[in-house]
């Protein structure tokens, strides 16, 4: 499955392109209804956080995102879960957040026409629509792997994907 939707976002935007694979088939009987803010919010996070990564590995931190959203730990949306931060006398604090690129204090400049922001858009409509399985295992957390967060100790490594750890609690 993975290798499909790597062709397809590979070609995204190319005028130009051979896929042999056919895209995947839609989900029987289901339509998804895409919120384009939500859409949005978690292609910001593929971005910031996954951008120079394989596409397994941009797949994943959207899985994570989602796997935050269904669970009862973490807000119940998207943008909710990726501006998650903590906030003292009305200011996010700085390094403060669940994801290091909202409140890392520098700015956050997407090249819109980059292929590297089309591809976190098209990453994000997939995996909001449910196409591909989880490949995190149920992971709830993740870093990068030249980091090393005292939380990760607490919690349960369960996949290494490209730069990226993924745990469950």
């Amino acid at each position: 499955m993975l290798r499909k939707l790597a062709a397809i976002l590979i070609c995204a935007g190319v005028s130009s392109c051979a896929v042999e694979e056919p895209a995947p088939a839609p989900i029987e009987n289901t339509v998804v209804k895409l919120d384009t803010k939500q859409v949005f919010c978690l292609a910001k996070n593929i971005y910031f956080e996954a951008r120079n990564e394989p596409i397994r590995g941009q797949v994943a931190v959207a899985q994570v995102t989602l796997n935050r959203v269904e669970s009862n730990l973490f807000p119940n949306s998207i943008c909710n879960v990726v501006y998650q931060a903590r906030v003292e006398k009305g200011k996010i604090v700085l390094n403060g957040c669940q994801f290091s690129w909202y409140c890392d204090g520098e700015p956050d400049r997407i090249k819109y026409s980059s292929e590297a922001w089309i591809r976190s858009i098209k990453v994000a409509e997939i995996v909001i629509r449910g196409e591909y399985p989880d490949v995190t295992g149920g992971a709830l957390f993740y870093h990068a792997d030249y980091v090393d967060p005292l939380w990760a100790k607490e919690k349960k490594l369960v996949r290494i994907i490209g730069r990226h750890l993924f745990y469950r609690i």
